[in-house]
């Protein structure tokens, strides 16, 4: 019984790399290829899952929050699209990864000396 057990946790972490702990990791190592765009005003938050496959390419994103209005939503959305696309491959196991982006992502601060 408890060789079952110990089994489905294993393949439990494998299946689901949320399990392990690595969204945090993966949204980190997908960020790095992001160019930020300059915000003013409030960032709607945006959760996507990420799915890449065995060999790190991505193969599906689906929002899981509404999508952002106006311009700016606009341009966080394809600025992050490419991101994704630009750091391929990723280290990871094929899988299902979250990305969220709200305010606390842009550290809420601003390179406009205007504000």
């Amino acid at each position: 019984m408890k060789k079952i057990v110990a089994t489905a946790a294993i393949l439990a972490t494998l299946v689901s790399p949320a399990l392990a702990g690595v969204d945090a990791d993966f949204q980190k190592a997908a960020l790095k290829c992001w160019n930020r765009p300059n915000v003013d005003g409030e960032v709607q938050k945006i959760v996507w899952k990420v799915e890449i496959d065995g060999s790190g390419l991505p193969i599906d994103i689906t929002a899981s929050t509404p999508k952002p209005e106006g311009g700016l939503g606009k341009v966080i959305v394809e600025s992050l699209k490419r991101a994704i696309a630009r750091c391929y491959p990723y280290r990871f196991p094929a899988g299902v990864y979250t990305i969220t982006i709200d305010k606390d992502t842009f550290g809420g601060k601003s390179l406009d000396p205007y504000k």
